[in-house]
């Protein structure tokens, strides 16, 4: 019988974490809502929106590196798995396999 230790949740780390969060859909909303502004040129105002999702985290991502770097945070353990992926035999498969996949594969691309 194992006892496991239950983590202490500090309301620093938990603010942190919904302000970080807010501001990064915050920052995304407006970057992405500019491209309806008369500001800047068409090809301008589109690349932003484009662009906006990847900005708000790595711009929220550096506030929340630099700026706030004196709350302590926990290290995420990930254990090592050697093979993530296993690739099978792809002489195992049936006709209807391969076909159904390609069925479920096809509106993925669209």
């Amino acid at each position: 019988n194992s006892t496991a230790t239950i983590p202490v949740c500090h309301r620093e780390n938990s603010l942190l974490f919904l302000l970080l969060m807010l501001g990064t859909l915050w920052l995304a909303t407006t970057l992405y809502n500019f491209n309806q502004t008369p500001y800047l040129q068409a090809s301008k105002r589109e690349m932003m929106a484009d662009y906006a999702l990847p900005v708000a985290v790595i711009t929220f991502s550096f506030i929340g590196s630099y700026l706030f770097s004196e709350v302590s945070l926990d290290q995420f353990n990930a254990r090592e798995v050697d093979q993530v992926f296993h690739l099978p035999d792809p002489s195992n498969f049936s006709l209807k396999v391969v076909l159904a996949g390609m069925m479920l594969g096809f509106p993925l691309s669209l």
